[in-house]
C-alpha cells in the first residue's frame, strides 16, 4: 500500500473497500436474463431447478416452503447464518442428498439483473423473499466473521448482513 493509499483509506476503509470490490466482482459473474430460459431445466417432479452452465442443483421453494400447482406456498422459514447452515445438514441427512447452503458466488448465479423486485426469475424460483428479503450464503465477510454474504432477492445485490440477523434460504447441491 502507498502513502497516498493510506492518506486517501485511513483506518478500517482499506478492508472494507477490498469487501466491497470483491462483492463487485461476484455480482458481475452473475446470471443475464436473455440465457436464462435455456440454462435451467425444471425436473420431472417440480420440486428442483438444474442450472447447467454451473451444474448446480437448486431447491425450488425457499425452506418453509414447498412446491405444488406451480408455485410455492407456506411460510417462508427464517434463519440465522449458523441456523441456516444446520438447516442444511438436516435436510441432507433426511433426504439422502448433499444439500448445503451456497458460497455466495453460487446464489448470485441465479440472479436475474434484467429483473426487479424480485430480481429473479420467479417461474424458475417462486416464493422469493418479500421487501428487503436476504438469502444466506455461507461465505464469511472477511472485514468481520460477525457478518456473512447474503444476496438481496429485491435487486439482486450482493450485502453482507449479520450472522445472527434473519435470513431466508434456498438450498442447493452439486448435480456430480
Amino acid at each position: 500500500m502507498n502513502q497516498h493509499t493510506k492518506r486517501l483509506f485511513p483506518g478500517r476503509a482499506m478492508p472494507l473497500l477490498r469487501g466491497l470490490l470483491c462483492a463487485a466482482a461476484v455480482l458481475f459473474g452473475g446470471a443475464d436474463g436473455w440465457a436464462q430460459s435455456a440454462r435451467f431445466q425444471v425436473s420431472a417432479d417440480g420440486q428442483e431447478v438444474s442450472d447447467v452452465r454451473t451444474a448446480l442443483i437448486w431447491r425450488r421453494c425457499p425452506e418453509g416452503m414447498s412446491y405444488a400447482a406451480g408455485d410455492c406456498s407456506g411460510a417462508q422459514s427464517l434463519f440465522t447464518q449458523d441456523g441456516a447452515l444446520l438447516r442444511a445438514q438436516a435436510e441432507a441427512a433426511r433426504t439422502g442428498k448433499a444439500w448445503r447452503v451456497p458460497n455466495i458466488k453460487e446464489l448470485s448465479s441465479i440472479a436475474d439483473r434484467s429483473r426487479t423486485s424480485p430480481a429473479i426469475d420467479t417461474a424458475l424460483f417462486p416464493g422469493a423473499p418479500v421487501a428487503e428479503g436476504a438469502l444466506w450464503s455461507s461465505t464469511p465477510y472477511l472485514v468481520s466473521l460477525n457478518w456473512a454474504m447474503v444476496m438481496r432477492v429485491q435487486q439482486g445485490e450482493i450485502a453482507f448482513q449479520d450472522r445472527w440477523a434473519d435470513g431466508a434460504l434456498r438450498l442447493v447441491r452439486s448435480s456430480q
